[in-house]
């Protein structure tokens, strides 16, 4: 995989340099660049097109890009305007995308208009670039023995709880017992749950845990309950984790409202609510959804979250 990475940057570099020189004598022009060719699903990609135009030379408007062939538009940065000097203006746009499709996909060409000296309309188009999008579950792991989690609020060890109460004296019972039955059920839910990945931010361990599901394509497998019990679990950890909201003690309905006072983004508040609620209906009042649905649904919160991911990297960009 190294080698094939390493090709297709050189084949890219060997492109751009081809690019630059065919077009030097152009008076606009427009390269796209990506800062990388293979991600892993709901992992982000930033393209950034630059445009030069020589004096007498106007660019249109900017394009405003929602998709980019089988992309979507997560983020995009305003525009920047140079003058590198030799009477020449460079226009640079910088986009966020991503994808929830796995296998081979192309960045295709974006034009530009602009208008000539002379007044007349004219458009430069940019180069396709290729991408790979591959599974976040590993060469080697199975995602067929994935077991239904138990009720999060299911209190474990009961007789090992009695045990230990009935052998303990009443002082150090209320001492110790209570802290200790705690700890013991907060482990067992980490287990249950999966335990996060300490190097990944709250949002970054969402997505991937959000990715890992939606490769395991549950509901088309007659298992539309499992596949809202994993993503409920998902994203009650996230909300715990990210904005410390007691998430696995409150309804749908009531974490939206807190949601809302707590000033989340209103598309990540709403995907999630929107989320939870289904799994509830599915879970509990055993309502039907059709598997194209259920991916649709988790595709929605992993954009929204994928957005809160853009900017949590833009300000650690802004970060000296």
């Amino acid at each position: 995989m190294k080698r094939v990475v390493a090709c297709v940057l050189l084949l890219g570099a060997a492109t751009w340099a081809l690019a630059t020189a065919m077009f030097a004598d152009e008076p606009v022009s427009a390269t796209l660049s990506v800062d990388r060719n293979v991600i892993t699903m709901v992992d982000q990609i930033r393209v950034a097109v630059v445009v030069t135009a020589q004096n007498g030379y106007r660019l249109g408007a900017p394009v405003v890009l929602k998709t980019m062939g089988d992309f979507d538009v997560v983020d995009s940065a305003p525009p920047v305007v140079g003058n590198p000097g030799g009477g020449v203006t460079r226009y640079t746009f910088r986009y966020w995308v991503t994808t929830f499709t796995l296998g081979d996909h192309v960045i295709p060409s974006i034009e530009f208009p602009y208008s000539t000296d002379q007044g007349e309309i004219a458009s430069v188009r940019t180069t396709p670039i290729a991408v790979r999008v591959d599974s976040v579950i590993q060469s080697g792991e199975s995602s067929a023995d994935i077991k239904p989690l138990r009720a999060q609020l299911d209190v474990p060890g009961a007789e090992a709880s009695r045990a230990l109460f009935w052998g303990s004296g009443a002082a150090i019972t209320a001492v110790i017992a209570t802290p200790v039955l705690l700890l013991y059920r907060r482990a067992r839910r980490r287990r249950l749950i999966g335990v996060p990945d300490l190097d990944r931010t709250p949002v970054q361990g969402a997505l991937r845990e959000l990715g890992r599901i939606a490769d395991l394509h549950l509901p088309e497998k007659g298992r539309a309950a499992e596949h809202y019990e994993l993503v409920a679990a998902a994203l009650r950890r996230y909300l715990t984790q990210q904005f410390a909201l007691p998430a696995d003690r409150r309804t749908a309905r009531e974490l939206h409202l807190a949601m809302e006072r707590a000033g989340i983004d209103r598309r990540q508040a709403d995907a999630i609510y929107g989320l939870l609620r289904e799994s509830e209906a599915v879970r509990f009042q055993r309502a039907q959804r059709q598997p194209r649905h259920a991916q649709q649904s988790l595709a929605d919160a992993i954009a929204a979250l994928a957005k809160a991911r853009s900017a949590e990297r833009r300000t650690a960009e802004l970060v000296p």
